[in-house]
């Protein structure tokens, strides 16, 4: 018998050190699971990663620990090269290309959300992630980010999710939802999302939306230009 699906949005985090040592880093988000938790919303799991390596294995458990969890969250340091930071040490970079690689087509119908500083400014490192994993869609920030800015931001996102959630996750509505209400998550974070299901010529999606040409699969990303220019 099929598992029938939960009400709730299952998130699988991964958040990076934000201090080194990582025993005495205490700051975390977690308090924003509990709380979204708390509220109803969400079931989550979370660990701490120490590196790149730790990182790309959690990545690939998610299959096998939760595989009924849709949205996967990645929190901590990155940068304008499409590059995340587990460790916070410059020498300790992964790229998205690289947590793709083991991810290759293992994401349908899944979102994955990079709360880190400027990362999705690499379209290329986004879009690539999203068209071998096999994603429903891929989101973060291509501006830096204030602390306590983006938690609100992760906050809001993550809750849109959850409430346009149905028999499954349903990204483009949740996030043109999230611009309708909080436009300052675009303005000021830079808030950027690319999918892979939108539908042609839909009214809804005009001025949010651009479509890319089908050789690149369709891809779509929605306002970069308003980025780029903010």
């Amino acid at each position: 018998m099929a598992r029938k699906p939960s009400k709730r949005l299952g998130v699988y985090c991964l958040e990076g050190r934000w201090a080194d040592p990582l025993h005495r880093d205490r700051t975390s988000i977690r308090g924003l699971l509990e709380y979204l938790r708390s509220a109803g919303l969400i079931d989550f799991e979370h660990h701490r990663t120490r590196s790149p390596k730790t990182l790309s294995a959690r990545m690939t458990e998610w299959n096998t620990v939760h595989p009924t969890y849709e949205l996967g969250y990645f929190a901590g340091h990155g940068d304008t090269y499409g590059r995340l930071n587990p460790r916070n040490r410059l020498r300790r970079l992964i790229y998205l290309d690289e947590l793709a690689a083991p991810l290759a087509g293992q994401c349908t119908g899944r979102v994955l959300f990079f709360a880190t500083c400027v990362t999705a400014r690499n379209k290329s490192q986004m879009t690539h992630f999203l068209k071998t994993t096999g994603a429903a869609a891929v989101c973060g920030y291509r501006k830096d980010t204030e602390w306590t800015e983006a938690f609100a931001a992760d906050t809001l996102v993550i809750e849109s999710l959850a409430h346009h959630r149905r028999d499954g996750i349903r990204p483009l509505p949740a996030f043109r939802d999230t611009e309708r209400r909080h436009p300052w998550i675009r303005d000021r974070l830079g808030f950027v999302y690319f999918s892979s299901g939108v539908a042609e010529d839909s009214p809804e999606t005009e001025g949010w939306v651009a479509e890319l040409p089908e050789s690149k699969a369709d891809l779509i990303e929605r306002g970069s230009d308003e980025a780029d220019n903010a």
